[in-house]
């Protein structure tokens, strides 16, 4: 995500993620479904740009969430943190 938006003329000051994922009721436990929250430090980073950027990451350059993505369902949001 960082190289997505430093091509795109973002000097990334602050960026982070959080996983949250729910899973199956049966043994063995696997899971059922994915999130991940992707937050930046406002610094001119368009709530636009930073959703294409994760969007990019979950759906390309993410290798477990490409491994994943068959079997359970991956979402993700963004949100950009007033300074």
């Amino acid at each position: 995500m960082v190289l997505y938006l430093q091509e795109h003329g973002v000097d990334v000051e602050q960026l982070s993620n959080k996983l949250t994922y729910t899973l199956t009721d049966d043994e063995a436990r696997l899971y059922q479904s994915a999130k991940l929250q992707f937050s930046a430090k406002e610094i001119g980073t368009p709530t636009g740009l930073l959703s294409s950027a994760a969007q990019q990451a979950v759906s390309h350059h993410c290798h477990v969430s490409l491994m994943l993505k068959p079997a359970i369902e991956i979402s993700y949001s963004v949100e950009v943190i007033s300074r």
